[in-house]
């Protein structure tokens, strides 16, 4: 084994060669899945719906000052709408807003369905492939050195599997770093959408307000059945008096109660805003 040529090198390279595709796949998967959260994204109906709804009643809520008036916001804000509480710490801001929204907009509730693939860490995600991509160029490079000091030998068997393999690595790799950067284009493309600063995860944040949405949405639900079923028992109780009771029992869900402006302000800009939702493709800052 002394007397082999450049052993290290030799070694080194061959352990890349076994572990190449390998790698690749995992790159590849990785990419892929990239791709789709930020196409699903974009093309959602329903969450550009609740941005605008988010926007619109941030609007009226806040209306009479600076903050009433405002145009856009930037995508990580909508989380800060579940940390919002009522008094009595029972409800938060997310909870009031999913309520009006499965009143006056049904058919964006079920959020998920459009963003199945959105997930945390893909900004991570980005940057691991980013490495492994630049680890394969530094390897595919040693691959060609070790090629050019042996090719004086044409009986070492290593040049002949070793220039077979790069050639077609090279393309391989090649290929797929274009698909990289395009990738890694798309995604800085979304924070920009957005109106995000580059470095934040916009994925991680849309994935972090659907599972904050679909909570609030289901707490809305479980309230909501609740408070019918004890309505719903004291209507048996009281025998005589079930048609008042029956006219003092609300369907919806008990929500913190808004303004009569809100409501109104809501039911006229929902209108509005339910017939683009079928065309979708627009941002809370109005981009299309």
């Amino acid at each position: 084994m002394m007397d082999v040529p450049r052993l290290g090198a030799r070694l080194e390279t061959f352990l890349f060669k076994r572990e190449f595709e390998p790698k690749m796949n995992d790159i590849k998967e990785d990419i892929k899945l990239v791709r789709k959260c930020v196409l699903q994204i974009k093309q959602s109906a329903k969450f550009s719906a609740i941005l605008k709804f988010i926007l619109v009643a941030g609007n009226i809520l806040n209306q009479g000052n600076a903050a009433g008036n405002a145009q856009g916001y930037k995508l990580s804000s909508i989380l800060k709408v579940h940390d919002t509480k009522s008094t009595n710490n029972k409800f938060s801001l997310l909870n009031y807003l999913a309520g009006l929204l499965n009143e006056k907009m049904p058919e964006v509730c079920n959020l998920k369905e459009d963003l199945p693939d959105v997930c945390d860490g893909c900004l991570d995600r980005l940057n691991t492939v980013q490495s492994e991509m630049g680890n394969m160029k530094v390897n595919l490079r040693k691959i060609n050195e070790e090629v050019k000091a042996l090719s004086n030998n044409p009986s070492d068997t290593y040049v002949g599997v070793m220039s077979a393999f790069y050639q077609t690595a090279s393309e391989q790799v090649e290929k797929l770093d274009q698909v990289m950067q395009e990738t890694v284009n798309a995604f800085n493309e979304l924070s920009d959408f957005y109106g995000e600063d580059k470095g934040v995860d916009c994925i991680s944040v849309v994935n972090q307000f659907v599972i904050q949405f679909e909570a609030a949405h289901k707490e809305n639900m479980e309230r909501k059945a609740k408070h019918e079923a004890e309505q719903e028992k004291k209507k048996k109780k009281k025998g005589k008096k079930a048609k008042l009771e029956k006219g003092n029992t609300s369907s919806s869900t008990p929500q913190p109660q808004a303004s009569n402006l809100l409501g109104t302000h809501l039911d006229e800009r929902m209108k509005k805003l339910k017939k683009k939702t079928a065309g979708g493709g627009e941002d809370a800052n109005g981009h299309s």
